[in-house]
């Protein structure tokens, strides 16, 4: 099962938390230590955390006119975070096949 609401960063794009994850080094949770080494199914932040899984936090696509956006991802020490760079649309529609395919018209 796969829970997008926990990723970890790999080559920038989000690797999403799968579970049951196989700890990479012992967790205690309510007081239940689970070795390493063991396939645990849980949503606790803090165990989920130290197998470097982060909180996701999607911010929302911008929409304003004359605008494309591309998808980028960043990390912070306590989250993953989708954000959006502007990139401005030629005003010529013909531009903008050009910049796609490298010719010009």
């Amino acid at each position: 099962m796969v829970d997008q609401r926990y990723a970890r960063l790999a080559e920038g794009a989000p690797v999403y938390l799968f579970l049951p994850i196989k700890l990479r080094e012992p967790v205690e949770i309510g007081g239940v230590v689970h070795p390493e080494g063991a396939l645990l199914f849980t949503d606790d932040a803090a165990a989920l955390l130290a197998q470097g899984y982060k909180p996701v936090t999607k911010l929302p696509m911008p929409s304003e006119a004359g605008y494309t956006y591309l998808e980028e991802w960043r990390e912070t020490e306590t989250e993953i975070i989708r954000d959006w760079q502007a990139i401005k649309l030629p005003d010529d529609p013909y531009q903008i096949i050009d910049t796609l395919t490298g010719e010009a018209i």
